[in-house]
């Protein structure tokens, strides 16, 4: 996924101002997706925020004040504590703000996380995800906690950390080894980090993970038959608002088109 963001920031003929990240079991309905887009955009410049200013947030590093204009949209995790499997990835500097010894594993997530079922970054928020990338290369590991610490994580002005060997991220970037920076140290200020504001809006957007599953946000769940998995895919793509529905098969996609057609809504063009 940090490659494929890469990959959407060099292609020269993309021009996009927002990214959604979704699996290919996912079905989307791409035209209410984009009159929500447009709706927050509309807001946001109603409230004096211009295309100018939007502009220069993608440009800047990182806004002077640690605010940007940026927007990380979809549906919240619900779970606070971390899985094993994830211990890799917080046990470095991006975790470091993030130990509770209120947890088993001794972390949490940040406070915003989105499900990788569904997601929309502005094209800002996008490029800090693969600046930082670059510049931490976190350890493989599932991607929606990756993302989420990455756009939270807070640097320091002064730190700096040694060299070291190239990184697999940077290979395949094909930049070599990356600058001498002389005593750099990327461990995080846990106390700073977590008391600062977020540096980017968060919004509820309507994806809803597992679709197929009467509990959405079960982690673990008995394998339902076919013809109830599909009577709760029709009920939930029958809803209006929903935008991204996940862990859908071949013939619940054709169904979930079926449900929105017949609810009046186009998922081939912006609604008026």
């Amino acid at each position: 996924v940090l490659l494929s963001l890469r990959w959407a920031l060099e292609v020269s003929e993309l021009r996009f101002s927002f990214l959604l990240k979704t699996d290919d079991d996912a079905f989307v309905c791409t035209g209410a997706l984009l009159s929500w887009l447009h709706r927050w955009r509309a807001g946001h410049e109603a409230a004096g925020v211009s295309e100018r200013k939007l502009a220069a947030a993608s440009d800047a590093h990182d806004s002077a004040d640690g605010h940007s204009v940026g927007l990380y949209a979809g549906a919240r995790l619900p779970q606070r504590c971390i899985g094993r499997e994830l211990i890799p990835l917080f046990d470095s500097a991006l975790g470091e703000a993030y130990r509770d010894s209120g947890c088993a594993r001794g972390w949490r997530f940040p406070r915003m996380t989105m499900a990788g079922a569904g997601y929309v970054l502005s094209r800002d928020l996008v490029e800090r995800v693969v600046r930082r990338a670059y510049e931490l290369a976190p350890v493989p590991s599932a991607e929606d906690a990756t993302v989420s610490l990455l756009l939270h994580w807070q640097p320091k002005a002064e730190r700096r950390r040694e060299t070291e060997q190239p990184t697999v991220w940077q290979r395949q970037r094909g930049a070599g080894e990356p600058p001498r920076q002389r005593g750099r140290s990327w461990q995080a200020d846990a106390t700073a980090a977590a008391s600062v504001p977020l540096p980017f809006e968060v919004a509820n957007l309507h994806v809803i993970p597992f679709a197929n599953r009467r509990n959405a946000q079960a982690k673990v769940e008995k394998l339902r038959s076919l013809a109830e998995q599909l009577r709760l895919v029709k009920r939930r793509c029958s809803n209006p608002n929903t935008l991204v529905l996940h862990k859908l098969n071949e013939q619940m996609l054709h169904v979930c088109a079926a449900c929105k057609a017949l609810a009046n809504v186009s998922c081939t063009r912006l609604a008026k």
